[in-house]
């Protein structure tokens, strides 16, 4: 099996998930450009745009100016308030159509739902496999793969690790969903208590894996709403001005 040198693990985090690319531009500047990449949801979105060889300006700007809600993609027939099926049409121009053709090989997360197991994606259709594993329940439709229904990766895996562990001699991880701790005036509503309650259980799954990555970059990104596009750009600042801070070009990895 190949060795990559360098493979990186992206989280899911919703728009969030422009941390990211200060992440990456960040182990870019130290000549550090991961040879493989794991993604669930918008780690996976982000991922795949790196992955196709798309620059930093190229991907905010995408993901800045595409609504995530667009009112033609409300269908009351499906089970989600947004047919996910609908926004196909708005990757595939920036996108290419396979896993193969990406110049980064990229692994991606997507819950099966009829089985209850993550799927892990790696070949064949990309845009499928991308809107699967970005389909948050209740918000986006379940999409369907052969005839199975899929939602968002980060319902069973929200840091695919173990998908590239063996393949990289080494790994650097960036996760969204460091919880931190909060003031009680900030659990103060049943949104907000409900909102905590999911962090908590998402981080308490995720945190053993980072022991099997170099290092983790735990982003505590609270302030910033799941869905607030206008943020995005500083979302971006702050995910580049945290990965400088603790990604220093004296960081030695293991072999080459």
């Amino acid at each position: 099996m190949k060795k990559y040198n360098l493979g990186v693990v992206l989280s899911g985090g919703s728009v969030r998930g422009s941390a990211h690319l200060g992440f990456l531009k960040r182990l870019e500047e130290l000549h550090h450009k991961p040879e493989i990449i794991a993604g669930t949801s918008a780690g996976a979105m982000i991922g795949a745009f790196y992955a196709a060889g798309k620059s930093f300006e190229e991907i905010l700007n995408f993901f800045k100016t595409t609504p995530l809600f667009r009112y033609n993609s409300i269908n009351p027939l499906k089970i989600g308030i947004f047919d996910t099926d609908k926004y196909e049409s708005v990757i595939k121009d920036f996108l290419p159509n396979t896993f193969e053709e990406l110049e980064i090989p990229l692994v991606i997360c997507a819950t099966n739902v009829l089985n209850g197991q993550a799927t892990y994606f790696s070949s064949g259709d990309l845009h499928r496999a991308l809107l699967a594993s970005c389909a948050i329940p209740l918000i986006f439709a379940p999409v369907e793969i052969n005839g199975v229904p899929y939602i968002d990766g980060g319902v069973l895996d929200n840091f695919p690790v173990e998908q590239i562990q063996h393949k990289c001699h080494n790994i650097i991880g960036s996760y969204l969903g460091n919880p931190g701790i909060v003031d009680k005036n900030e659990i103060n509503s049943k949104l907000k208590i409900t909102t905590r309650a999911n962090q908590l259980l998402m981080y308490s799954a995720a945190k053993y894996k980072f022991e099997k990555t170099n290092f983790t970059l735990e982003y505590q990104l609270q302030e910033y709403g799941y869905f607030d596009q206008k943020k995005m750009e500083e979302i971006y600042n702050v995910g580049y001005d945290f990965a400088s801070k603790h990604i220093k070009a004296e960081v030695l990895f293991e072999a080459n």
